[in-house]
């Protein structure tokens, strides 16, 4: 089970995002990361204001000059006319050298006026950042054949198993069934 399903299946409601290509030279805002050659950067354009959301993007290495083959050295900025802020992101799946699946958290989008994340790579060494906890309220990857503590069995039994996926392991038998629900803040 990738982190996409269970979000699909936790979603009450949808939040409509309007995101485009922009050239990295056509912004006039001053670099967010001194120590990166490259940046690229996408517009978020909300009617209405929106805080901690999470946004999924698939970054071609291509698109992402002077990166490491590995994508470890992409850092993620918000930035408008005003401030500069460093986002969470966690990459989902890496193919090195082709591709990165990457959730990036956005702390805050006003209502009307574009914002801009922008994606800085070319620095070279740095270790990745990527970190599934900082951008979503609930993760497990499920992946290391123990239950995450955050998780409560409430009825049924449940086992974690190594191939990342959460089996049901017996059935409660009655309304309203297996459950398993999420606890932490």
């Amino acid at each position: 089970m990738t982190i996409r399903d269970i979000i699909s299946i936790s979603v009450v409601f949808a939040v409509f995002l309007v995101l485009s290509i922009n050239s990295a030279n056509a912004l006039s805002y001053s670099w967010a990361d001194s120590s990166s050659t490259s940046r690229n950067c996408f517009v978020v354009n909300r009617s209405s204001v929106i805080t901690d959301y999470q946004i999924f993007r698939n970054i071609s290495y291509s698109d992402v000059n002077g990166a490491n083959t590995d994508f470890s050295d992409l850092r993620f900025y918000r930035q408008n006319s005003t401030d500069s802020v460093k986002l969470n992101y966690f990459f989902e799946n890496v193919v090195d050298s082709s591709y990165t699946e990457t959730w990036i958290k956005l702390d805050y989008v006003d209502n009307g006026n574009d914002e801009y994340v922008c994606v800085y790579s070319g620095s070279g060494n740095t270790t990745s950042e990527s970190n599934a906890s900082a951008v979503f309220d609930a993760y497990d990857d499920f992946n290391d054949a123990s239950i995450d503590s955050c998780w409560s069995q409430v009825t049924g039994t449940w086992a974690e198993s190594a191939d990342g996926y959460l089996y049901l392991t017996a059935d409660y038998g009655t309304a309203p069934g297996n459950i398993i629900v999420w606890t932490c803040d």
